[in-house]
């Protein structure tokens, strides 16, 4: 199989070709994107339109630098893709096992905040997982974190300077 880059509207994914795949390869600078028949892998031209499927693999990076929620965001946007989430208990558990072997700090900001009356996932998704946070956290205290020596979820001071999960 071959390697490629695959291009969307948010970011560049780096992927290998299955070995079963055959890689055709056109060299025109124009043909940035792929896609795929069903054993053969391509580079195509961007505007073409063909169907697609999303596909998400959840690769963190633990930033041991102590940042404010909305510096560690930038930092995270600037460098990868955003604070990370757990929307579904299965991400909470590879989040927690990813921090949990990397640092010696016990709480870290995620992608949560308390926004029009709600907590949210910074991909817009409401909190759907059970977590111990106040239903309307006072100023400054609207950014969440987790203590990963607990596994409880806090709500802290946006201002404190904290380590953080980028992916």
């Amino acid at each position: 199989g071959g390697t490629g880059v695959l291009h969307h509207g948010c970011a560049a994914h780096k992927f290998a070709a299955s070995v079963m795949s055959i890689w055709i390869v056109y060299n025109d600078k124009d043909f940035n994107c792929v896609y795929a028949t069903e054993l053969e892998w391509y580079n195509g031209f961007c505007p073409d339109k063909r169907p697609f499927f999303c596909y998400f693999n959840y690769n963190l990076k633990l930033v041991t630098v102590n940042m404010t929620w909305e510096d560690a965001l930038i930092y995270c946007r600037d460098r990868f893709f955003d604070l990370a989430s757990a929307t579904e208990q299965y991400q909470l558990e590879i989040l927690q096992d990813n921090s949990q072997a990397s640092t010696t700090e016990a709480v870290i900001w995620m992608g949560l905040r308390f926004v029009a009356g709600q907590w949210y996932w910074l991909n817009s998704e409401s909190v759907e997982i059970e977590m111990s946070l106040p239903e309307c956290p006072e100023e400054p205290y609207r950014c969440g974190a987790i203590n990963i020596m607990t596994n409880q979820w806090e709500n802290r001071d946006c201002e404190e300077k904290l380590h953080f999960l980028c992916y």
